[in-house]
């Protein structure tokens, strides 16, 4: 979400920074089911709640996947230079104009 922050939507980075500290913190903290906040953010309050136990389970089953995966997101720009190597910088999709 650097993409917000490069944009200067300060105030959209700060709330979307504060939801990230405050769901990784309430994981580390032992909170199962932290995720249901994230989950909540993006898809409007009570979202998780109105899934299937089933599909939260999994949610929350899978919450350390998904933490390792945010950490290691670093912004819009590394993402597409990730993609150029793993499609070769050979390709011409990948080439800078």
């Amino acid at each position: 979400m650097e993409v917000l922050r490069d944009q200067g939507e300060d105030r959209h980075y700060a709330t979307f920074r504060t939801m990230t500290e405050a769901y990784f913190t309430a994981f580390r903290e032992g909170d199962s089911n932290a995720i249901a906040a994230m989950i909540d953010f993006y898809g409007g309050p009570g979202t998780f709640a109105s899934w299937p136990a089933r599909v939260r389970a999994y949610a929350v089953e899978t919450t350390p996947v998904n933490i390792l995966d945010w950490r290691r997101r670093t912004g819009f720009h590394s993402l597409r230079q990730r993609s150029a190597r793993a499609a070769g910088t050979r390709d011409p999709r990948w080439r800078k104009p």
